[in-house]
């Protein structure tokens, strides 16, 4: 199996809204549903979204040992990595590689203690040159995970008026 593990250089001069976010991570063809409008995989668009916490940052997945994304420690357990959005872009990105994915709880480890109700949404809007898919949104399943069924049911839900963390 190949593992992954997300990472975030951070080269200086370079704003994270106007990067192209990298990957070598692939998504299997019968993951294309979990694209965005864009057409950006949940391996493209996570990164994306968690490099808005770094002045100058870019993030891009890259292969690493273990079997699924950790749970973010240090500057990374940051508001742009504990929300649920963030969770289910990861968790996709995971299951569209067969690897598997860590619950709500344990991928919040590091994170704020209030981050179950704190960062239900994203903490910002996206940057430019990505779109949050409308499925990434839904709430977690009742076992604290990815709900990939539903994310599968919502796919083609609209992507306009998403709401912000609080």
């Amino acid at each position: 199996m190949v593992f992954w593990a997300l990472l975030c250089a951070l080269p200086s001069g370079l704003q994270p809204a106007t990067l192209a976010q990298e990957s070598n991570a692939t998504c299997q063809p019968r993951f294309a549903w979990a694209d965005n409008s864009l057409g950006q995989s949940p391996c493209i668009v996570a990164p994306y979204l968690e490099s808005q916490c770094f002045t100058n940052g870019l993030c891009r997945l890259n292969p690493q040992a273990g079997q699924y994304y950790e749970a973010p420690s240090g500057a990374y357990a940051n508001p742009c990595e504990c929300n649920t959005v963030a969770y289910s872009l990861v968790s996709a990105c995971g299951a569209c590689q067969g690897a598997i994915y860590l619950t709500w709880p344990a991928r919040t480890v590091n994170c704020n203690a209030t981050a179950d109700s704190q960062f239900s949404g994203l903490p910002q809007a996206p940057p430019l040159g990505t779109a949050a898919p409308p499925w990434a949104f839904l709430g977690l399943g009742i076992d604290d995970t990815w709900n990939g069924e539903a994310s599968y049911i919502n796919a083609t839900a609209s992507q306009s008026d998403l709401p912000l963390g609080t």
